[in-house]
């Protein structure tokens, strides 16, 4: 009995502790178990919730062009006069009842719905904006996945190798030197340890960053079945760059933001014109209760108020969307030029390490198996060259993925798709 009581109060005193760390290191699920690349960039597409706000504005922006298509309401107005005073009570009273609609002349009505229109066609560029970044942020994080996933297996081997290096250096203590020696094995060793430990807490981290894209917390995605070696058509510059100018809805939405400036414009000039208001109404007669139409008409004279001020005003914005636009596209060109030239170079690094410098080192490892199957090579030698031969491996992954990310870069440039053997448009 005394011994369940000091087993129930040890937990007892632990459960905060316990409660603490479930706090500082949450349940880990996978909401999507295996997923390849396009799926998960579908999947973020429908979930993101910075994309769902964009949604819900260009909805917005649509009911704003409706509003603007709708006519002015009538108004009513009622009128007694002759009541009370020297006549009292209502038997002389005159009542006037009037509708009032007002006309908007000048085209002002199709001049704002020409404004909302390119509203709403800014909202969808804006939309599609954000929607080209987030692609290309869903690249990156599932390209950072794939490579600490390759960098986890290599520091592994590497690890690997460290011990042996370790065991075979310690099985030979009675070299000069060995026990300094031993003591940088032991370094490197602890290193590669360290290298497996580091490569783990950046999958998690690149596994976050893509949890976080879909809109999730606490929930981590699963296995990717991508590879870093991906397939792509790469059009020539001159092609990217027409194809940038062309498609690219940052470039596009100052286009829109011109048209829109000209109808703001010629709306300010339609100010000039008066808006007329017409009424027509029935008048009662309660001392013989006979009646009469009426009608007015209701015009503001333009003296002083000719919207001067408004049309300078849009003449100055045409001119700053025109400057605003020419900026944007030396700020895109410079973009790709310089995405460009290092995708120029890092194609040729890719090339020169698949097709020279890893055969090199796998025929270097391989001839020095042989040499140490021969007993020309020491075991230290097959290790040496076995580290080398993952070094060189590291490389190349590290440069695919940096090779991947500038495609991705240069696809949401031009707003296109350049991986696969064809090359499609999102």
């Amino acid at each position: 009995m005394r011994g369940i009581f000091t087993i129930t109060s040890c937990l007892m005193l632990l459960l905060p502790f316990l409660s603490i760390a479930q706090d500082q290191e949450p349940a880990v699920q996978n909401p999507i178990a295996e997923y390849s690349l396009q799926e998960i960039i579908d999947t973020v597409i429908k979930n993101n919730p910075e994309l769902a706000t964009s949604k819900l504005e260009l909805d917005a922006a649509k009911a704003r062009l409706k509003q603007e298509g709708l006519w002015e309401n009538p108004s009513f107005t009622a009128e007694s006069e002759n009541f009370s005073g020297d006549n009292p009570g209502f038997r002389n009273t005159e009542n006037t009842f009037w509708l009032s609609q007002p006309f908007v002349l000048g085209g002002k009505r199709d001049f704002r719905k020409g404004i909302a229109l390119r509203e709403l066609e800014i909202v969808q560029l804006n939309y599609d904006i954000q929607r080209c970044y987030l692609i290309q942020s869903v690249e990156e994080a599932v390209y950072d996945i794939l490579l600490t996933q390759e960098m986890i297996k290599l520091a592994g081997q590497a690890q690997e190798i460290a011990q042996d290096v370790y065991k075979a250096k310690e099985s030979k203590m009675t070299e000069e030197h060995s026990a300094e020696v031993l003591l940088s094995i032991e370094i490197e060793l602890s290193e590669a340890e360290m290298d497996v430990l580091n490569a783990e807490k950046d999958l998690k981290i690149a596994k976050r960053k893509l949890a976080l894209l879909l809109g999730e917390n606490e929930v981590l995605p699963g296995e990717c079945k991508e590879t870093l070696e991906r397939e792509y058509k790469i059009p020539e510059y001159a092609a990217l760059k027409n194809c940038l100018l062309s498609r690219n809805p940052e470039i596009l939405i100052h286009t829109i933001k011109e048209e829109q400036g000209n109808y703001i414009l010629k709306y300010a000039k339609s100010e000039r014109i008066p808006d007329v208001e017409l009424s027509v109404g029935v008048r009662q007669f309660n001392e013989d209760d006979t009646y009469s139409f009426v009608g007015g008409v209701s015009v503001p004279l333009p003296l002083f108020n000719r919207n001067q001020g408004g049309i300078q005003e849009a003449l100055i914005n045409q001119k700053k969307l025109e400057v605003e636009k020419n900026a944007e596209i030396n700020s895109l060109i410079l973009e790709l030029d310089e995405h460009y030239r290092t995708f120029s170079i890092l194609e040729k690094e890719i090339t020169v390490l698949k097709e020279r410098i890893l055969p090199k080192a796998e025929e270097m490892l391989k001839k020095i198996i042989e040499g140490y199957e021969k007993k020309e090579i020491p075991y230290i030698g097959v290790l040496e060259a076995r580290r080398k031969h993952i070094e060189t491996q590291k490389k190349y992954i590290e440069t695919l993925r940096d090779f991947n990310a500038i495609i991705a870069h240069l696809e949401r440039l031009c707003s296109s798709h350049f991986h696969g053997a064809d090359g499609e448009i999102f």
